[in-house]
């Protein structure tokens, strides 16, 4: 709920600050890195997209546990995909506004050129967000796993340390003999 409360602020100071302060003729010039850099961002979406599901033994691991960690890659695959769409669009307006040109938009009223301006910051900020929420979603599932595959390796481990006792306790057993009980005599004090 927090980081929904930081986006949001962030998002709209984004937005007011480049609409106010930075007209869209002066946005050309950051266009070609900003589209390396959202490129980047997309292939790097695109990587973990592909990564699908851990190849764990899912048998030996806690039903719930379970349960909850592919829940949750689920939903981060999910988010993955907001960001990719998030990327399509903006890559696809830098890339409209490239071919329109600087001169025509120039011609576009000064409202216009201004919230083109806020709308592109308003979306570098979301997906930079989203980008950050993943990255701390994705970190969140690896400590999980890490839970999860502990906790079965702890479980395999108490099993085998039990039957390596019982094994031991059936040898122990088996080695020793009866002893034929000792005749007891009543005490002579005589003697």
């Amino acid at each position: 709920m927090t980081f929904r409360i930081i986006t949001v602020f962030a998002l709209a100071c984004a937005i007011g600050l480049a609409a106010w302060r930075v007209d869209l003729q002066y946005l050309f010039t950051a266009f070609q890195p900003t589209t390396v850099a959202l490129s980047i961002m997309a292939a790097a979406v695109l990587v973990r997209l592909n990564r699908g599901m851990p190849t764990l033994d899912w048998k030996s691991l806690d039903p719930r546990g379970r349960k909850n960690l592919t829940a949750k890659i689920v939903k981060l695959q999910q988010e993955y995909l907001s960001i990719l769409g998030i990327n399509v669009a903006l890559v696809g307006t830098l890339i409209y506004l490239v071919v329109v040109t600087p001169p025509a938009t120039a011609l576009w009223p000064e409202w216009v050129r201004r919230s083109v301006s806020g709308g592109l910051a308003g979306g570098m900020v979301l997906a930079l967000a989203r980008m950050a929420l993943v990255v701390w979603r994705d970190y969140d599932i690896v400590k999980l796993q890490k839970l999860l595959i502990d906790t079965a390796a702890d479980k395999e481990f108490q099993a085998a340390q039990e039957a390596t006792a019982a094994a031991a306790l059936g040898t122990m057993r088996g080695g020793l003999r009866p002893l034929e009980p000792t005749k007891v005599s009543d005490w002579d004090p005589q003697k």
